[in-house]
């Protein structure tokens, strides 16, 4: 969000999951604050069952999660392997708090947006992410019934579909605006706007072609 907001020019689409439109109006649960603040491990096999204890906490009841236990423990014995810093936790925990309120230049964000949060999430209601799908103009919503702040094995597949048709229209709206641009350079005899400038007609062709495709909507995780 901060990127999209500062760097337009750098974003082409936007997906957000599981967040807020910044502030302190949305806050985690007083369950999920404990689970996060427990005694910090002091081994490998610790620190790989401390985060499945997070994750059963703040993580998703409704969904499947065997493999998911295994592949947290996994990533838990690994990050305390590689080098854990306490500290490093407290700063990131921090700044998610301390985030400024982006709700008014969150309206200026125009690029194609896709925003996923669950609707059992303990760390950041499902409000905050129908606020920010509210806030910006070319936002898709797509919550999904009984996920948490995690992301279910079960669920790759739905959210893999929806980042990608993400992209398809981020990559029709850029190449409709860079034909646009071509096209009317030919018109004004300004070739340097167009990468390749002896396009003529081929320009109209894509402007034909390339049509903007509706929003997505009615995607959900049993599609």
């Amino acid at each position: 969000q901060t990127l999209a907001v500062t760097q337009p020019q750098r974003v082409r689409s936007l997906t957000s999951i599981m967040s807020t439109p910044g502030g302190r109006r949305y806050r985690p649960q007083p369950k999920a604050f404990g689970a996060l603040f427990r005694k910090p491990p002091k081994s490998a096999a610790q620190a790989g069952e401390h985060l499945v204890n997070v994750f059963e906490t703040i993580g998703s009841k409704a969904w499947p999660r065997d493999k998911d236990r295994e592949r947290i423990r996994a990533a838990g014995e690994l990050s305390y392997t590689r080098g854990m810093n306490p500290r490093g936790f407290l700063r990131h925990f921090g700044a998610v708090l301390a985030a400024y309120d982006r709700r008014p230049k969150l309206r200026e964000v125009t690029v194609p947006t896709l925003i996923v949060h669950g609707t059992a999430d303990p760390m950041f209601p499902l409000s905050a992410g129908r606020a920010m799908t509210k806030l910006m103009p070319n936002a898709t919503w797509l919550p999904i019934a009984g996920m948490g702040h995690d992301l279910p094995i079960p669920l790759w597949p739905t959210l893999v579909r929806a980042v990608a048709r993400l992209a398809e229209r981020a990559d029709v709206r850029a190449t409709v605006g860079l034909e646009h641009e071509c096209w009317n350079g030919r018109q004004r005899g300004l070739k340097s706007l167009c990468p390749s400038w002896a396009c003529g007609f081929e320009s109209r062709l894509v402007h034909e072609r390339f049509r903007p495709r509706r929003r997505l909507s009615g995607l959900s995780p049993f599609s």
